[in-house]
């Protein structure tokens, strides 16, 4: 997809946050988005940063389920 090219060529983009700390890990995290979990990650996301909450993006695979995306985050951590 056009946006992940962007997000590619771009990777000063890949640490941007809202409001609530989110990462582009955690969203992908959080939808169980392997692909794009493991992407990131590749490309320099830490998966140790949390959210306002302080949540990691392992945590919010968990809580939602992911188990692919769980086990991706546990090998790649």
């Amino acid at each position: 997809p056009s946006y992940l090219n962007f997000s590619i060529h771009s990777n000063s983009q890949l640490s941007l946050k809202n409001k609530q700390c989110w990462t582009a890990l955690h969203w992908a995290s959080k939808k169980g988005n392997l692909i794009v979990t493991t992407l990131l990650i590749q490309l320099g996301q830490s998966p140790c940063i949390v959210t306002k909450q302080n949540e990691s993006s392992l945590h919010l695979a968990v809580e939602s389920g992911c188990i692919y995306t769980v086990e991706a985050l546990i090998k790649l951590v």
